[in-house]
């Protein structure tokens, strides 16, 4: 029989873990996170971060429940998200970042996730 050779795709990244506010500056925020070294299989060749502005209206419908909020926003309005990418070295795996251009006394949902070529 023939043979066939496949090129399949690698597993997406790991969440990351220790996401942490360093500070809050009036128009900016600086915060730290790790990601997780999941073996060779699933590496994280870029972090994305994506954050946006929260309505008083979406604030006043949400619960406490801020995780859920931040990914039904991302599905219903993906065009409103600002994005930032950071590359990851092979022997990085503690992140720090700062967005800037915040509008002062207004929310933020921010995201922080690992892409590669599985997601």
């Amino acid at each position: 029989s023939a043979q066939c050779d496949v090129a399949t795709q690698p597993l997406p990244p790991p969440l990351p873990v220790n996401i942490a506010v360093e500070k809050i500056e009036p128009n900016a925020l600086r915060f730290t996170w790790s990601m997780p070294d999941d073996s060779e299989i699933n590496v994280c060749s870029v972090c994305e971060i994506t954050w946006r502005e929260i309505s008083q209206e979406e604030d006043e419908g949400f619960d406490q429940d801020m995780t859920k909020a931040a990914r039904d926003l991302e599905q219903e309005d993906k065009e409103k998200w600002n994005a930032k990418e950071i590359p990851v070295s092979e022997e990085s795996g503690e992140f720090r970042s700062r967005i800037m251009g915040l509008m002062a006394n207004t929310k933020y949902a921010v995201q922080v996730r690992g892409r590669n070529g599985g997601g």
